[in-house]
């Protein structure tokens, strides 16, 4: 991987074996893409901001664009509806993911 060499000079503790890593790309994506459902129906039900509004913030959030959002959101209809379907509220999402505010 590249500058693995010199990251790891500088915090060896870092360094993780090939076998810890394999399929951890997936799974963090499926984390992100879920965190990303949450973040959105914060924001629309919530917070009740528009599409385009909520679009706007995910895409500050999470460092992607509103298009790659909007593919995301898609793929976890799943997530949203079962949020609707238990009309979940701000302290559900607390204890879920408690590095954002949800305020």
């Amino acid at each position: 991987m590249r500058g693995q060499t010199t990251l790891t000079s500088i915090l060896p503790s870092s360094v993780t074996s090939d076998s810890q890593r394999k399929g951890q790309r997936n799974v963090l994506i499926y984390q992100r893409d879920e965190a990303l459902a949450y973040r959105y129906y914060y924001y629309a039900e919530i917070k009740r901001l528009r599409f385009d509004d909520c679009l706007l913030k995910l895409e500050k959030e999470f460092f992607i664009t509103a298009n790659v959002v909007s593919r995301r959101l898609v793929n976890q209809t799943d997530v949203v509806k079962k949020l609707v379907a238990q009309k979940a509220r701000a302290t559900y999402f607390k204890k879920k993911y408690p590095h954002f505010s949800w305020i």
